[in-house]
């Protein structure tokens, strides 16, 4: 468990995770909606080779973004999935099997048919700072 006290402490310790990502990962990332996630996500892609400086928004309206880093990323927002729709029948699973997978509001999916698998939850405290605890499985 780790606390951070701004959005550069908390893309610091996306940036710690991804150093240790390898292709077939699903980083499942937890909180409340403005806890972090995105910015725990812009962290870990922009410290992977072919995401610095790379633009990182939250794809809550697109569902996945492609981000061509070494290994590529699929960054996806389940938020505002319909209901009824599966995420699996978007594709996911395929793309799981070629590169890392980081997955905000993965309640949506039954995340333990992943093996490999991080999940990463974000809690806000008060005055900024949040709690950050990454499991890995």
């Amino acid at each position: 468990m780790r606390e951070t006290s701004s959005p550069e402490e908390t893309e610091r310790l996306g940036a710690e995770l991804a150093r240790a990502l390898r292709p077939g990962e699903v980083v499942l990332l937890y909180g409340d909606v403005g806890a972090g996630k995105s910015v725990f996500a812009r962290g870990l892609i922009r410290a992977l080779p072919g995401g610095e400086g790379r633009p990182v928004r939250s794809p809550t309206f697109v569902f996945f973004q492609h981000h061509p880093t070494v290994p590529p990323i699929l960054h996806a927002d389940l938020y505002r999935l319909p209901p009824g729709l599966d995420p699996l029948d978007l594709g996911l699973d395929e793309w799981m099997e070629e590169g890392v997978t980081l997955i905000e509001w993965p309640n949506r999916l039954e995340a333990e048919r992943y093996p490999v698998r991080t999940a990463v939850r974000i809690e806000v405290l008060p005055a900024g700072r949040r709690r950050v605890v990454i499991e890995r499985a």
